[in-house]
């Protein structure tokens, strides 16, 4: 029995009936899986691993933290920059392979007030802004742009 529960707050996934945790998929490597029932390293990456902080590095701890971003990737649907943005840490090297990359194609064509959430170092084409000479060309963002934000400052 773990000692996440419904009372702490953390349903466990092995209170779940056999038929369903069957549907879901046992723990391997098929990327249809969700993330919730992925390895800690399979969510957090090797290199992630050890750039925790000491008090992150035993294994309850990178359990619980592997938990939260699982269910920060399975129920709000963050990729790598926004998981990066949230904890503070570089997105090139945070998580491992369980973590969604942004999906390019279909952030193309939005403006910013339509995405949720754009990462530092994302391209964007430059529209609308009072500066003539950058209207329609490629730049990369400086700083995270969180949801509602409408501007941002490129490079």
């Amino acid at each position: 029995v773990e000692a996440c529960t419904m009372a702490a707050g953390w349903p466990s996934l092995h209170l779940l009936p056999k038929s369903q945790l069957e549907a879901i998929g046992a723990p391997g490597s098929d990327p249809s899986r969700p993330t919730a029932l992925r390895s800690v390293e399979e969510i957090l990456g090797a290199s992630s691993l050890k750039a925790l902080p000491p008090h992150l590095r035993t294994a309850e701890a990178q359990g619980w933290v592997a938990a939260t971003i699982a269910r920060l990737v399975d129920c709000k649907g963050c990729c790598r920059g926004e998981l990066a943005f949230l904890f503070g840490v570089s997105g090139k090297t945070f998580g491992g392979v369980a973590i969604p990359p942004p999906s390019g194609a279909k952030l193309i064509g939005k403006t910013l007030e339509e995405l949720g959430f754009v990462a530092q170092c994302s391209v964007v084409m430059v529209q609308d802004c009072p500066r003539d000479d950058l209207n329609g060309r490629l730049a990369e963002i400086v700083d995270h742009c969180p949801a509602g934000q409408a501007d941002v400052r490129v490079r």
